[in-house]
């Protein structure tokens, strides 16, 4: 496991043009795997025991234009899908998107926005200050035990600085826009699974655009309003006037009861547990679709009931309500990131930034913020997004070990579980194993490139020369 981590981590060494960017990332991606708090960029240093100075250095690595976030995370999806530990349904890897909603009261923090907050828990507030985070992820592993590998993370939402021209793309196409990164980066087609937020019009029409010659299938559960149209009743007599385009109107969730004598019985696994459903498909006109098709499922769980829509008219009606079951796995994830490993708890902001009230408001779209240096300004945005996805990619490598050296983790782990997981152990359980591993090595003065870049961070210094494996 140990040279494995190595190994991943001078796979990535392509994506920098520089030697010391290159032993940047290394530092702040091992930082973030052993950190043993989540205070932002100086739990890195406490981690590795750097001198204090190196806490700017790492600041100015996350800032750097040297990092190109987009090139790394290329790598990292080529590497996940090289893994061959991909959840795929015909062949096509299944990625799973959403949304997540993180508090900041920094008032120089750019892009914090005015957010509603859509949860049911009574706790939290209507209204709040703070990021809105689109992820994407990959399904990885097997049915009897899944991860949810993530994949990339963006601020879904506007810079909203004066004298800054963008072009902003809505949260609903963006996440459809990211699966397009993806699908030309692996080359291959893709079943994209979202949640009913993303039940619109725009998102089937820009997926129904394609990446030629890939495409992507999405699949996404239906509001409780939606209505759709039977094919039009063709009359053999010639009459004057345009044809009809669309048949009887179907209020879909009324269908529970005026078609429950149709409904089939199939065995189906929901939410982790094999259960018996009853479910009905049809394709039926959408009249927002441009009139086109879409597959709709009915299905009646324990769970209650649901409609699942599909791009694919030919996709399994089961295997469609289990992919689509399958999207709460993002929400692990998430829980992963923010609870765990503390993704989330990042300080960055501008100095450049004139500071904004921590008071809710909903004029906060329509004004803009004012910085006296917009370029440095959208550098800290970007710092924030490397963060994020750097502890992003520790989750996903942690995840991997976990399938791939399953009996190693469990035995390195030595810890107490009170409820102990016999498919595969946990993230939290690997980055304990990993902790341990790299402990061993610090104390036998390993010789590996990694271990000597850290040794030589310690001393304060700059290791010269390309890092490559030894031995």
């Amino acid at each position: 496991m140990f040279n494995y981590t190595t190994m991943f981590l001078l796979y990535f060494r392509p994506c920098f043009s520089r030697q010391a960017t290159f032993n940047w990332f290394v530092v702040a991606f091992v930082g973030l795997m052993l950190r043993e708090d989540t205070l932002g960029v100086t739990s890195i240093v406490r981690a590795l025991m750097l001198p204090p100075h190196h806490y700017v250095h790492l600041l100015n690595h996350f800032h750097s234009t040297a990092l190109e976030l987009k090139n790394l995370l290329r790598y990292w999806w080529l590497w996940v899908a090289k893994s061959n530990l991909a959840y795929t349904h015909n062949g096509c890897p299944i990625l799973v998107g959403d949304h997540t909603k993180i508090p900041k009261d920094g008032r120089k923090i750019p892009s914090v926005a005015t957010l509603h907050q859509e949860s049911e828990t009574s706790s939290k507030p209507s209204f709040f200050r703070g990021h809105n985070w689109g992820c994407i992820s990959m399904l990885t592993g097997t049915s009897k035990k899944l991860f949810s590998t993530p994949l990339w993370a963006q601020i879904h939402q506007p810079v909203n600085l004066k004298g800054v021209d963008e072009e902003y793309e809505p949260m609903t196409t963006r996440m459809v826009s990211m699966a397009f990164e993806v699908v030309k980066t692996l080359e291959t087609n893709i079943i994209l699974v979202l949640d009913a937020f993303f039940s619109a019009a725009p998102v089937f029409e820009k997926a129904n655009v394609g990446c030629s010659p890939f495409t992507i299938t999405v699949l996404t559960r239906a509001k409780k309003n939606v209505v759709a149209y039977l094919d039009p009743i063709r009359s053999k007599r010639k009459k004057r006037g345009r044809k009809a385009v669309f048949g009887r109107k179907i209020k879909l969730f009324q269908k529970f009861t005026h078609w429950n004598k149709k409904f089939l019985t199939a065995t189906a696994t929901i939410y982790g547990k094999e259960e018996t459903i009853q479910y009905y498909h049809m394709p039926l006109l959408w009249r927002k679709f441009k009139g086109n098709k879409i597959l709709f499922v009915w299905a009646e769980t324990s769970r209650g009931k649901m409609i699942v829509m599909s791009s694919d008219l030919d996709i399994d009606p089961v295997a469609a309500i289990e992919l689509y079951c399958y999207r709460v796995k993002i929400e692990t994830v998430f829980s992963v990131l923010k609870n765990v490993f503390g993704a989330c708890n990042y300080h960055f902001w501008s100095l450049y930034l004139l500071p904004q009230s921590r008071k809710p408001r909903k004029k906060d779209k329509k004004e803009k913020r004012i910085s006296l240096d917009p370029a440095k300004t959208i550098q800290t945005l970007n710092a924030i997004e490397t963060f994020f996805n750097i502890q992003a990619i520790v989750v996903g490598f942690l995840q991997i070990c976990c399938m791939k050296f399953t009996k190693e983790v469990s035995d390195k782990a030595n810890t107490w579980l009170r409820t102990f997981n016999p498919k595969a152990p946990s993230e939290f359980i690997a980055k304990k194993a990993i902790e341990k591993v790299f402990f061993k090595h610090f104390c036998l003065f390993t010789k590996n490139p990694i271990m000597d870049l850290i040794r030589d961070k310690q001393k304060g210094g700059e290791i010269e020369g390309n890092l490559r494996m030894v031995g």
